[in-house]
């Protein structure tokens, strides 16, 4: 795993290549292998080195520790259970400065944006009763929806914040 000076270094090489955080996070070597042999990528230690390293959070551990007033909101997401993953992916689309609009901004946690575009649909408009010949093209709603939403790592944000 790559950490201080050298991870950062290696994630501005790829982000300016134009990398996703899910190549950034394997290539600086955050992944462990999970018991049935597939990948697993490991964003919060990622995220955590690298914002300590930038000088956005100081000494944050996994059962969350002590902040500086910056950073306050990322630790009280944390404190309140929503997803380490979810936050540092906000944090890498819309920055740091951007984390007091996360919970207004996180829709949940979705497949593919099709799988969004259903569950949005069916959840603000009741449609869920809908009889079974009736077909939805949820790709062709999430491409109607993609200009008010992000979705990056399987997380979904409404980025009109």
């Amino acid at each position: 795993m790559l950490k201080g000076q050298e991870l950062l270094n290696k994630v501005t090489e790829m982000r300016e290549a134009g990398n996703t955080a899910s190549e950034i996070v394997r290539a600086c070597g955050y992944v462990s292998i999970r018991n049935d042999g597939t990948e697993r990528l490991q964003f919060t230690d990622f995220y955590t080195e690298l914002l300590t390293v930038q000088g956005k959070i100081n000494n944050v551990v996994e059962s969350v520790g002590e902040a500086d007033e910056e950073n306050e909101d990322v630790l009280r997401l944390m404190r309140e259970g929503h997803s380490h993953d979810a936050i540092y992916t906000f944090i890498d689309l819309y920055g740091v400065e951007c984390i007091e609009h996360f919970e207004e901004s996180y829709q949940g946690e979705f497949n593919t944006g099709a799988e969004f575009a259903q569950y949005f649909t069916e959840e603000c408009y009741l449609m869920r009763d809908v009889p079974p010949h009736v077909v939805m093209d949820w790709e062709g709603t999430w491409e109607n929806l993609r200009d008010d939403y992000d979705i990056q790592d399987g997380y979904v944000f409404y980025c009109q914040f």
